[in-house]
């Protein structure tokens, strides 16, 4: 056989190896030698050369020849068909010695395994024949050998998983073939691996051969399975969406557990069958595995193993955190049950009105239920186990869940007594605190059964007083404890909630407080007694339906299908059919939340009240209380059949999806009214006006246009105080109730009720509010009511915007005439406000230039009349302004701006005319800060509204704007302006130098140059206070420093000039005080020296520095604090958003302002 010298380790190690490949170009020329040439090349012998040659070596390892490896071409390709004829030769023995070789001679000729497919092809004119199955099936085992051995050590797992006798063919057979190395004999190999093939190959199916080797292979990942139950799949499966992607996917896991689902069937089979069968045999095993690869979601199960062996870490990691959280659950149980006190505690801001509370382990229901669920997750999975532990632990949990069975029971009926008015619960909580000893909760079950006595008594005892008093069906939750609270009270109220109940249900309570009381009781069911005797004093027999005198005995129900907005007119139409006037009390809404102890009030309320009801949107009940209508209907119907049932249905659902009515048929005819048998429009709006005389409604185009003003000069042409009340957001009904009754007092009367309404959630909550509070003069939607006095004036103001423009859906809009105010009336400007006339006295100076020549000053009695007045307002600040977009909000931004501004420069020692050297300088500030005026008063303002007008039209072909087009962009912005200090110094606000007019830069330089020719040298070397201003004051910011730039800021107050501030907190403090009262720390609180200017900069320059640490003031920053300063000393509101914002308003507010 020919082999490389490299493979002759009995060579010498200087000799040189020699490649056959390298004789050839590529692969193509040598398979291109055909066997002509190598019969004509092989009878030639090669000569030597010189004495340079390589050795071939036979397998025996005698050398054969030598060749030389210095030749010319022709003697290299000689040598070359000599060696490929030795090569010829030595196959020639493979083929007819290979039973006796070992495998390793065998590789060696056939080193790459994975090639031998085509190698033997293309050798196979040299090959015999007969002798090419026998190499290749003896090479398919070789290359195969990994995934054999594992096959068979797979068997061997399988075998004793499944509990199967031994078989020593089995055995035997696997320990031949796994035996097999490179130095057995190919025949030995051959024999071995066709008896494997035989007897086990072509036996079993590709996926149990595939089955067994990932069974080997996949060691940790069998064992993790083995050792899961399938409870603990199913957590894995829950927790799961809740776990870090980044750690394990949730493919992953649903991957594991289908192959835990996967052995689990194979493994219920396999022992469904073992009790069939005396003895199992591993074919019966196979099939069991067989049968489940049929099925669809198991038919690539195989593949699973490799992507489930990867995660096998994450999803061990996964399972310990559930098992701890379970065994600490388990504890928790555990803890519950030996040792608790449970206390009951209302929790009215939730859906569950009580809720238990275990204090020493904080925890509530919600947490005991989820324990309650863990508890029978653990009983479920323990249920096969069978030992006394397991059965102790087991009872101990169906404890438990009985527990928490009952403590729910108990808050059922706490719930059951609250809602149906019961008025001693609270009572009943504060003083009783159950415990659970050991698993003893005795008091616990008498409590749950006291409660169930009670509500089942309360309720026997509700119903028959609604028979008598119907007016108790008003009331629910804590309304009969405030009724009569209110009742025995020996003040008279307005406020009370008590009060307003009454109002609301048509009774006065004025007449109430004459009525002789009778004593109040003790017992729950007397108390109830004794209110129902004291409303029936009010009791009006001319409140008697009409329609009680034509016939008394037929039931009618007439039912109207209509649109929200159309539940108003529905309401009117209703009450008009039976001739009687409309009330908010005889109006029932339906809601999601509404309970069956209310809509069982409702039905009684119906029966016995003599009055009119009206039910709307009952669609939007549960389909519980639903299914509870009709059965007490027809118990009512039967008792009492005499009596009639007289009900009006506002649904905006169609009437035949609703169950509640479609139960109601049954029993009683339903007259459905058409549009047509409706009130007409002008009908409707006739009797909605007469009750809206006392209602204005004032919007406007845009916002900022003077609602808010106009209502206030209403409320003193008429005499009348105004209150504003502001409602938006989410709508809370009950909330709104009780801020209006907190309001109410006899001054009410004589008061504008001024309802500013801003943007809201849900504007159908809002209209039915509204057209309640102004048409009925009362609502309760909850369990909250008010009422408002019919003498009071309501002006209810519309928010404004381009978006949402509320007046056109609410109801009221369509029945009052609305005060539009949609431009600015310049005929309602106070010309003669002091501060106006300031300004307009400043702008006058600025226009007639007098202004270079004489000061103007805050006192100054000199009055422009009215039309110079405005005439110069509108000449300075409609300038560049869009007049049909101007409002009162940006002018009182102007005037509150300049007033501010001409206020300081009349003050200002360095505008002041004696003080002077060029008068001009003084017209020329004001007049730039006179042109920069849109900078801080419109400008973002009217990018807003631009974007909004053109966001609104509807045309395809203009280019509608980006939502960011309407952001100011502070690079895009050129402030100038001024800010004081607290010593009436000008600190000017600008970006950059060329910002300031030329005459200001002119007369500072000239102004400096005079104070530095006439200082002395000596006074140089002194730092003053005219100097260091006179040096600074028209600084380029951009070359200022942190210190500098702080320097500056602190001027605007005296907090960093004779105040002691805290190095922690710096809260100031004054200047004597020794430790700072919030920090309590030993550190002193550092003050200047001196109040020398010179003491004074060192005492701040230290603080910037401390400042430094937190906040580094930049130019940019710097002068955005200057123009929030500017806006706060003029009193206009500030708003800044966003994380820098926020820093940059904290560091002023906190470090700057006093």
């Amino acid at each position: 056989m020919l082999t490389d010298a490299r493979s002759n380790h009995d060579d010498d190690e200087d000799d040189e190896a020699f490649n056959i490949d390298s004789l050839f170009n590529n692969d193509e020329e040598r398979t291109s030698v055909n066997k002509n040439t190598h019969k004509h090349v092989s009878k030639n012998k090669p000569n030597a050369i010189n004495d340079q040659e390589a050795a071939i070596v036979t397998d025996n390892g005698q050398t054969q020849q030598r060749v030389n490896i210095k030749n010319s071409c022709a003697e290299t390709l000689a040598n070359a068909n000599n060696l490929f004829d030795g090569f010829i030769v030595e196959l020639d023995k493979l083929c007819i010695r290979w039973k006796e070789l070992p495998i390793e001679q065998l590789l060696i000729v056939f080193p790459d395994v994975g090639s031998v497919e085509s190698d033997m092809l293309i050798l196979k004119e040299f090959l015999h024949a007969d002798v090419v199955p026998h190499l290749r099936f003896i090479f398919t085992f070789w290359k195969n050998r990994k995934y054999l051995h594992d096959v068979c050590f797979g068997f061997n797992k399988l075998f004793e998983r499944c509990h199967i006798s031994s078989n020593t063919d089995f055995e035997k057979r696997f320990a031949d073939l796994t035996e097999i190395n490179n130095q057995t004999i190919s025949s030995e190999c051959y024999n071995k691996y066709q008896h494997y093939v035989e007897t086990i190959e072509n036996i079993y199916s590709r996926n149990i051969l595939n089955l067994c080797a990932k069974y080997n292979v996949s060691k940790e990942l069998i064992k993790f399975l083995e050792e899961l139950t399938t409870t603990d799949a199913d957590n894995l499966l829950e927790a799961v969406n809740d776990w870090d992607e980044t750690l394990i996917s949730t493919k992953s896991v649903i991957d594991f557990v289908k192959l835990k689902t996967f052995f689990t069937r194979a493994y219920a089979s396999i022992e469904e069958l073992r009790s069939h069968k005396a003895e199992l045999l591993f074919q019966d095993v196979a099939k069991c595995f067989d049968d489940i690869f049929k099925d669809d979601d198991f038919k690539n199960v195989i593949g699973l193993f490799e992507t489930c062996s990867q995660s096998v870490a994450g999803i061990k990691h996964l399972y310990l955190e559930l098992t701890n959280k379970e065994q600490s659950k388990r504890r928790y149980i555990i803890d519950i049950m030996s040792h608790s006190l449970l206390h009951f505690v209302k929790n009215l801001g939730s859906e569950r009105l009580f809720d238990v509370q275990i204090k020493s382990k904080n925890l509530t229901f919600d947490d005991l239920s989820e324990l309650r669920d863990r508890a029978r997750l653990i009983q479920y999975s323990n249920a096969h186990k069978k030992n006394q532990d397991h059965n102790l632990e087991i009872q101990k949990l169906e404890s438990f869940v009985e527990l928490v069975g009952v403590i729910e029971g108990v808050l059922k009926n706490l719930s059951s007594l609250y809602i149906a008015g019961f008025p001693t619960v609270t009572e009943i909580i504060n003083n009783q605190g159950c415990t659970c000893n050991e698993g003893n909760y005795d008091d616990l079950r008498h409590l749950y059964a006291t409660l169930e006595e009670k509500l089942s008594l309360w309720e026997r005892q509700l119903c028959q007083m609604y028979e008598i008093y119907p007016e108790l069906t008003y009331f629910s939750y804590e309304q009969f404890q405030t009724v009569e609270s209110f009742i025995y009270n020996v003040k008279f109220d307005e406020k009370h909630p008590g009060y307003h109940l009454l109002k609301y249900i048509g009774f006065e309570p004025a007449l109430l407080q004459q009525v002789e009381l009778p004593t109040k009781s003790a017992d729950e069911n007397k108390r109830l007694e004794n209110l129902g005797k004291i409303l029936t004093t009010q009791r009006s027999v001319s409140d008697d339906l009409e329609e009680m005198k034509e016939d008394s005995i037929v039931h009618t129900i007439r039912l109207v299908e209509t649109i929200d907005d159309g539940i108003l007119r529905a309401a009117f139409s209703l009450f008009d059919m039976v001739k009687k006037p409309i009330h908010a009390h005889q109006l029932f809404y339906c809601a999601k939340r509404t309970t069956w102890m209310e809509i069982r009030a409702f039905i009684y309320r119906c029966f016995f009240s003599k009055k009119y009801q009206v039910l709307i949107r009952p669609d939007l009940l549960p389909l519980l209380i639903q299914d509870k209508f009709l059965p007490l209907l027809n118990n009512l119907i039967e008792d009492y059949p005499t009596r009639p049932f007289r009900l009006g249905i506002i649904t905006t659902k169609t009437a035949s999806h609703i169950q509640l009515i479609n139960a109601i048929k049954t029993r009683i005819n339903i007259n459905i009214l058409h549009d047509q048998k409706l009130l007409c429009k002008d009908d409707l709006t006739s009797q909605i006006q007469n009750l809206l005389h006392q209602c204005t409604i004032v919007t406007s185009r845009l916002s900022g246009s003077g609602k808010s003003q106009f209502i206030e000069k209403e409320s003193h042409r008429l005499g009348k105080q105004l209150i504003k009340f502001p409602i938006g957001g989410d709508i809370k009904a009950d909330e709104i109730a009780d801020r209006l009754r907190i309001l109410h007092d006899k001054s009410l009367k004589t008061s504008i009720l001024h309802l500013d309404i801003g943007h809201v959630e849900n504007v159908y909550d809002l209209d039915e509010l509204l057209y309640c509070l102004t048409l009925f003069r009362s609502f309760c939607f909850g369990q909250s009511a008010v009422h408002v006095p019919s003498e009071t004036l309501f002006y209810i103001e519309l928010a404004s915007s381009p978006y949402i423009k509320i007046n056109e859906r609410l109801l009221l809009c369509q029945y009052l005439k609305p005060v539009y105010l949609n431009e600015v009336n310049w005929d309602e400007l106070d010309c003669n406000s002091p501060r106006i006339q300031f300004v307009a006295k400043y702008l006058n100076a600025i226009d007639t230039s007098t202004i270079t020549k004489e000061n103007i000053k805050l006192d100054d009695e000199k009055v422009i009349d009215r039309t110079t007045c405005m005439t110069l307002i509108q000449k300075h600040f409609l300038q560049n302004k869009n007049l049909e977009f101007v409002t009162w909000t940006q002018l009182c931004v102007f005037m509150s701006v300049f007033y501010s501004l001409f206020n300081g420069f009349s003050i200002c020692g360095y505008f002041l005319v004696e003080f002077v050297d060029q008068p001009q300088l003084r017209l020329d500030i004001l007049q730039a800060l006179l042109r920069s005026s849109n900078q801080f008063t419109s400008v973002s303002v009217e990018k807003v509204r631009q974007q909004q007008r053109a966001s609104l039209i509807d045309d395809p072909e203009t280019h509608q704007p980006e939502l960011t087009d309407a952001i100011v962009r502070w690079e895009n912005t050129q402030p100038f302006t001024l800010v004081f200090t607290a010593t009436h110094d000008p600190l000017f606000v600008y970006k950059t130098i060329n910002d300031i007019p030329q005459s200001l830069r002119n007369y500072f330089n000239d102004f400096q140059q005079i104070v530095s020719q006439r200082t002395t040298q000596k006074a140089k070397s002194t730092i003053t206070p005219l100097n260091n201003t006179v040096d600074n004051i028209l600084s380029d910011y951009n070359k200022l420093s942190h210190v500098e730039l702080f320097q500056k800021l602190a001027s605007l107050s005296y907090k960093y000039f004779n105040k002691a501030v805290c190095i922690k907190c710096f809260k100031q403090y004054p200047y004597k005080t020794q430790q700072c009262t919030q920090c309590h720390t030993n550190e002193n609180i550092l003050r200047p020296e001196t109040l020398d200017n010179c003491d004074v900069l060192v005492f701040q320059t230290k603080i910037a520095n401390l400042l430094e640490a937190e906040y580094v003031l930049t130019p940019d920053n710097y002068v955005k604090m200057l123009l929030i300063y500017m806006r706060i000393q003029s009193g206009l509101p500030v708003l800044i958003m966003g994380e820098t914002g926020k820093s940059l308003v904290i560091y002023v507010v906190q470090r700057h302002v006093t």
